[in-house]
């Protein structure tokens, strides 16, 4: 299952998994690409999310 989400503001936006409530995060969304880090893990420009 995936679902994606398109962000029209910039911000930092919190979430929370509904189901296991330990499990959470915030998205930050800017108008710059953040900057590439050679540890090779994958990054968001703030298009959308998926999972």
């Amino acid at each position: 299952m995936s679902y994606n989400y398109t962000f029209n503001q910039t911000g930092s936006f919190p979430y929370h998994c509904a189901i296991h409530p330990s499990m959470t995060g915030t998205i930050v969304v800017s108008t710059s690409a953040p900057a590439q880090s050679s540890n090779n893990q994958s990054t968001s420009t703030g298009s959308g999310i998926k999972y």
